[in-house]
């Protein structure tokens, strides 16, 4: 959280999400309810009292203040398309949050979870093989943009960029945005408060 007196940390392997209440100096498993076991991959905090994680392949999501943690595991409404969730993104200003999936859709959130829109990132690959995995999102509601690291595997993904609404959450017009030289080595993507694009690369 903000201060620093809940730390969460992702890590791989079975053992993937651990917690510290003293600014990192001791760590402890963060098991409990649905949450037994699962490589942590993706973490978002969307409020003081929740907080969302993707481990196993599977969402979770928490009061970090409840001792022990209990983590509850979250479905999809029936009518979305089924997949693994890869990454996670919050608005603040909009307080949307979103989550990206291996079959290439982002789909949107309210704080209390009413599903809101979706969206499909441009495919790769040829019809019988065609692949798109959303490896990182990031949101700059400032500008109204909202970023996308997204591909058929990590560490060669591309760039896209998208009009973003605040007000209601809805996504639309990808463009793909290609910095610098090195193209086909991006595994994520992140704004900072100031509206800069960073991306990582491997």
């Amino acid at each position: 959280n903000n201060d620093g007196s809940i730390v969460l940390a992702l890590c791989q392997g079975p053992k993937g999400i651990f917690f510290s209440t003293n600014f990192g100096e001791s760590w402890n498993l963060a098991f409990g309810g649905d949450y037994t076991s699962g490589e942590g991959q993706a973490i978002q905090w969307v409020s003081p009292t929740k907080v969302f994680v993707i481990a196993g392949h599977q969402l979770y999501k928490a009061d970090p203040f409840t001792t022990p943690l209990v983590w509850s595991k979250m479905e999809f409404p029936d009518e979305l398309p089924k997949g693994e969730p890869l990454s996670l993104a919050y608005d603040a200003n909009g307080g949307y949050y979103f989550i990206g999936m291996g079959t290439g859709q982002i789909f949107v959130f309210d704080t209390n979870e009413n599903f809101v829109s979706s969206t499909n990132l441009p495919v790769f690959g040829n019809n019988d093989f065609a692949v798109t995995r959303v490896f990182s999102i990031a949101v700059d509601s400032t500008n109204s943009f909202i970023y996308a690291a997204t591909g058929i595997e990590l560490g060669k993904a591309n760039i896209y960029r998208a009009s973003y609404n605040s007000a209601s959450g809805i996504i639309s017009n990808w463009l793909e945005k290609e910095p610098a030289t090195a193209k086909d080595h991006y595994a994520g993507v992140f704004v900072a408060p100031t509206s800069h694009v960073y991306v990582t690369t491997m």
